[in-house]
This record gives structure tokens, sequence and C-alpha cells, in this order.
């Protein structure tokens, strides 16, 4: 099989009708889109040969989650999308075509969202780069994001969309010990620090609409606290820097 898709959704079955209705067009015959209902809903859902719906026993963290899909999955690539995203036409097939089945190679895209293009490359978040980050107007943003990808310093991408190879994925689970912030960030350090690669898709964009969950609702602050916590206990040295793995793949 060529590729699974894995969606992962919380009460997400607006946005991910939306999702299904930009990628189903995109897909071949042997292809697999995998949906995990974390928390299930009556609401209806939209029938396709190659859609399968996923549930498990009780709700879970996202990164244990998407090690759960990964290894239901099928494909020899695996595309992760937020259930939040929309692609728009053939850029699956881009993805695939730049990836070209590259071992070791995490292949990310840009994103935009309400407020514009969205700061999808992402330098290692030490306290103060938390706070010096949302205080950046968008150009400078967008600046940072080029010094970012064109640079020799590693960093991260956020996890609304990945692609690699399935074994990849295998090879560098998420840690389930993040429940539902982090995990991306956790995630592309390890696969730095292991040899791989990062590399991000300057076009074609596709759409994000940021929930922001953490500003409206305090159990999702709570949880986006907790795992900045979790974050610096694993990884002390960003408290003081906001130097990632110093191991950066040239080839």
């Amino acid at each position: 099989m060529r590729l699974s898709i894995l969606i992962v959704s919380h009460e997400h079955e607006l946005c991910l009708v939306r999702l299904l209705r930009t990628i189903l067009p995109q897909t071949e015959e042997d292809d697999e889109i995998l949906v995990l209902h974390n928390l299930p809903t009556d609401m209806p859902q939209p029938q396709n040969p190659r859609i399968r719906f996923l549930n498990r026993d009780r709700p879970y963290g996202l990164a244990d989650n998407l090690n759960w899909m990964i290894g239901h999955a099928q494909g020899e690539s695996i595309l992760i999308l937020n259930p939040d995203t929309r692609l728009p036409a053939s850029m699956i097939a881009q993805l695939l075509e730049n990836h070209n089945r590259r071992k070791g190679l995490l292949l990310g895209a840009r994103s935009v969202g309400n407020q514009g293009l969205w700061p999808t490359i992402r330098q290692w978040p030490s306290p103060l780069e938390v706070i010096r980050e949302r205080l950046l107007s968008p150009w400078l943003r967008k600046k940072r994001q080029e010094e970012l990808l064109f640079g020799t310093a590693t960093f991260w991408i956020q996890g609304s969309l990945y692609l690699g190879l399935r074994e990849d994925f295998l090879q560098t689970p998420f840690d389930p010990s993040f429940l539902l912030y982090c995990e991306d960030v956790d995630f592309c350090w390890r696969w730095w620090e292991k040899g791989g690669k990062i590399e991000v898709l300057s076009e074609p964009v596709f759409h994000h609409d940021f929930q922001q969950a953490s500003s409206r609702d305090f159990s999702f602050t709570l949880l986006h606290i907790m795992s900045f916590f979790r974050l610096f206990q694993k990884y002390p040295q960003l408290l003081f820097s906001s130097r990632g793995p110093t191991i950066r793949n040239s080839a």
C-alpha cells in the first residue's frame, strides 16, 4: 500500500468533514485514511471505502493514539494530519513527490491560519524563547522561519502535518507521556538525535484552523503547562537555552 493518512479527532467532527472533502479526491485506490475518534459522538460520518473509523476502549493522549494508529497502518508512507486542517488540491501528490520515500526524512509544510502565515518552523522553546516568539510581528516570524529553514541549527516543526516512512515512525515513536502538547517538540528532538532530517515544503501552504483551546479553556491551559514541565524535565538544558540537538544531517 502506498499511503496511510492518520487523523485523531477529539470532538472535531465538523472540521473532520471539511478535511476529508479536501483529501479524498487526492488519494488513490490503494491508499487508506484512518480516523480515530478519541471522544466519539453521534454525528454521522462520511462513508467511503478508503476510510476506516477506529475506536479504542477509552480516550488516550495524542502521542499514544498516534503510536497505536501507526501500528495499525498498512501504507509504506504515513501522513499525519490534524483534523482542523485543509489541504489544497494536489498537495498530497506534491508531498509524496518531494519526500520520494527517503529514509530518515520527516517532511512538513507551511500553514496559514485565520491570522495569516503561521510559524510552522520553530526554534526550540526555552521559557525566554516562548515569550519572545509571542511578541514577534508576523513579518519577523516569517523571517525567522526562513533563517531556521536555511540555516545550520536544528529546529522543530508543528505536528499538524507530518509525512514520513512507516518504518521510521516505528523506530522513533511519539512519547506517550505527553498527553496533548509538546509531543511534536520532543518528537523532532529525538528525530534529529537519531540522525534523521527534517524538511519543510514551501509551496503550497495548507490551511490550519487553529483551535487555541488552551487560551479558552483552563483544563487545556493546565495540560499545556504540564506538557512544558515534562519537556523541561526531559531536556533541562531548554530552561536556559533554545539550542537543540547539534547534529544536523546535511546530506
